[in-house]
């Protein structure tokens, strides 16, 4: 993610934490915190996860939204925004799970070994 949000084709000076407003090496990957607009933060781009499916061909797409990656209520001040998505380890994975989780019900169906996500504007 941060490889293709900080590429300068992609960059479109919009960014606030990635493209605009932050010195040279502090970006919101670093977990620097940044003052937002809300059209600061609707500026940033879903993220989509792609889930492949038990059946060959199938998948899932789960779109993550700026304001379920990128919070407020982890800096000082707290109103700042920083990055709501955490490295594991060199390799490049992440953690997800929560913020795939938010504005999503989620069932998990033990019987027939699935998972299943649906937008909602309730949690």
């Amino acid at each position: 993610l941060e490889k293709i949000m900080t590429d300068p084709k992609n960059c479109k000076g919009n960014l606030v934490g990635i493209c605009k407003n932050n010195p040279p090496g502090h970006t919101i990957f670093e977990y620097y915190c940044f003052s937002m607009t809300e059209a600061d933060l609707d500026a940033y781009p879903d993220i989509e996860v792609v889930l492949r499916g038990i059946k060959p061909g199938s998948q899932t797409i789960v779109r993550i939204p700026p304001r379920a990656y990128v919070q407020q209520g982890w800096c000082t001040p707290a109103t700042a925004y920083t990055l709501n998505i955490q490295g594991t380890d060199p390799s490049g994975g992440t953690y997800l799970a929560d913020v795939m989780l938010i504005g999503h019900t989620t069932v998990w169906d033990r019987a027939n070994s699935r998972l299943g996500f649906k937008r909602t504007d309730t949690c």
